[in-house]
């Protein structure tokens, strides 16, 4: 608990009548929020600048909450040792506001600080918004954060990301926490924060793309289907979720990102822009296009030329595409060399 917290809370505290035992009312299974094809209330946004491609992640623990090591020793590893192009520490925000005269936030702004820079390595400081029935969503680009606490619900949530407009903020390892049937409301969607909700995790430690691909809040559907049909527009990241002095080198899962240059506002700027897809493979390249307009792309109705680019690193051979429209296949390619071209 921060200071400002038992601040807040201590007229309640005083008021508190300890004489009457208290009721507890479980909280019920959130009712499913509607599937709807209506268009996005966002506005049309065509990517086609230049960009380069960058890989990190944005999921990473240390000691100043539940995982090992200082922030140091993982922007570190991810930079030296990993050679990842940008990387955040995200602990858990109600463990950094635990004994609040340690300053962990602060401190952990400071070591991003010291080890980013533009065109080398791109190093943020974020936080987990952590609720042990609603979910986990991590933060990036902020001055400030909030706690469980403080922000007890998603509504809550929501109204704090809306007010710092700078947030980027992503829907992390959904079905994780979903026991009571609320996780994330099962995605009913907050006109606030639509904008700023950009992206959702679909890795997670040594859990790949299709362990959640396969899943889903209701049965025959997949959690970032669901997000989107339900008004939410999201990307495509994931993280390592490091908790152990592994930052990067768990394995080879990584975010690529289109970014316009390699900086934190760069890269920031392609996160909300969505140019992001997840990868198992460390030197994948993904280039998914809609008339001539990056990935992320927001265009108006009409007829659409997609153009699909892949490449490997290091020359291995893809065998397989798929394409999905509206959670379902839509076309399959059988392929066999490590550089493919698909148009639809």
């Amino acid at each position: 608990l921060t200071l400002g917290v038992l601040r807040d809370y201590l007229p309640m505290i005083r008021e508190l009548d300890l004489r009457t035992p208290p009721r507890w009312d479980p909280p019920r299974a959130a009712p499913e929020p509607p599937l709807s094809d209506s268009p996005k209330p966002l506005p049309a946004r065509a990517n086609r600048e230049q960009y380069q491609l960058y890989y990190g992640y944005f999921h990473a623990h240390t000691s100043l909450s539940d995982g090992v090591g200082e922030p140091k020793h993982a922007y570190s590893m991810a930079r030296d040792e990993i050679g990842l192009d940008f990387f955040a520490v995200t602990d858990h925000a109600c463990l950094i506001a635990f004994w609040p005269w340690d300053r962990k936030w602060s401190r952990t702004r400071r070591t991003a600080d010291k080890f980013n820079k533009d065109g080398q390595f791109v190093a943020l400081a974020g936080f987990e918004w952590s609720s042990p029935t609603l979910g986990h969503v991590n933060v990036l680009g902020t001055r400030s954060f909030t706690t469980v606490v403080s922000s007890p619900t998603m509504s809550d949530l929501y109204a704090w990301i809306a007010k710092h407009p700078d947030a980027v903020c992503r829907f992390n390892h959904p079905g994780y926490a979903d026991k009571l049937k609320i996780e994330f409301e099962h995605f009913a969607l907050s006109h606030k924060a639509i904008d700023q909700m950009v992206a959702m995790e679909q890795f997670n430690k040594q859990r790949g793309i299709q362990h959640f691909f396969r899943l889903g809040y209701k049965k025959g559907k997949r959690h970032l289907d669901e997000a989107i049909q339900r008004g939410w527009f999201v990307g495509v990241v994931g993280g390592q979720d490091n908790h152990k002095r592994n930052w990067g080198k768990r394995n080879d899962y990584r975010v690529g990102a289109w970014a316009t240059s390699l900086t934190r506002k760069g890269i920031l700027d392609a996160y909300r822009a969505r140019r992001t897809f997840a990868t198992e493979d460390g030197n994948l390249t993904l280039s998914f296009k809609a008339n001539g307009a990056e990935m992320g792309s927001r265009l108006q109705p009409g007829a659409l030329s997609f153009r699909v680019s892949l490449e490997d690193g290091n020359s291995e051979d893809f065998s397989r595409a798929q394409l999905y429209k509206r959670g379902e296949l839509f076309k399959e390619w059988s392929l066999g060399s490590a550089s493919e071209t698909l148009t639809v």
